[in-house]
């Protein structure tokens, strides 16, 4: 099974279950899957603490009062809309 590398602009819903599928089909420990998710993640991707949030945004618009405030540049850069 191969893996794709995240840039950060793909779906990252959809690239964390390709990871959770990986690593069950190679029955990898969760250190090895760590290790897996830190030498396929590249680009921005790499900035974890924008990463995240913007994840977590996108995920459940019920959570984003929890989260750090992201510019409008940033929303824009990971694709995120506004939730009415």
């Amino acid at each position: 099974m191969e893996l794709s590398l995240f840039y950060g602009n793909e779906d990252a819903y959809w690239w964390i279950l390709c990871i959770e599928r990986y690593s069950k089909e190679t029955r990898i420990s969760e250190l090895a899957k760590m290790m897996v998710v830190a030498l396929t993640m590249q680009g921005r991707s790499l900035q974890w603490r924008t990463f995240t949030t913007a994840l977590l945004w996108r995920l459940n618009s019920k959570w984003q009062h929890l989260l750090q405030v992201l510019d409008e540049e940033t929303k824009k850069d990971w694709g995120i809309l506004e939730v009415c």
